[in-house]
């Protein structure tokens, strides 16, 4: 009576090994670019809160005669995004806050959760006259396209 080898339809160790690595260092590659560009896509997040508050600012000046210079005024240019007293951006990852500036005020979206790891822009800034800014390490310009 013949011995036959029985082949299994597994994969050996090796094999598996060697597809581990590979997907192991794709990963390390991809994983640091796509992390980048989620930050910046939610960027938008709090581009979108400073340009509505900027907007919202306006209107109050015109019924007012007065811009909101503070982060405790805020609550007067009924954001919807508010809580706990602070006022937030749609997606929750910025937080607004006043104080004076050139034009009458200086709107400031803070990064929050997640949205701190983005220390090129950090902080996004608008003021009353329109100006951008960032507290980050590149350029306005580049935080605000």
């Amino acid at each position: 009576m013949a011995h036959r080898k029985r082949m299994s339809g597994g994969f050996s160790l090796l094999e598996l090994l060697a597809v581990l690595t590979i997907v192991g260092v794709l990963y390390a590659l991809v994983m640091p670019q796509y992390r980048q560009h989620v930050l910046r896509s939610n960027r938008t997040d709090g581009q979108v809160l400073l340009v509505d508050a900027a907007a919202r600012q306006a209107r109050h000046y015109a019924q007012h005669q007065h811009y909101i210079t503070s982060t405790s005024g805020l609550d007067e240019l009924q954001m919807t995004h508010s809580r706990d007293g602070e006022v937030r951006s749609n997606k929750g990852l910025y937080r607004l806050t006043s104080e004076p500036g050139d034009g009458g005020y200086r709107l400031r979206a803070e990064p929050l959760g997640a949205q701190r790891a983005d220390t090129a822009c950090a902080t996004l800034l608008l003021d009353g006259i329109g100006r951008t800014g960032t507290t980050g390490t590149v350029s306005a310009l580049e935080c605000w396209r």
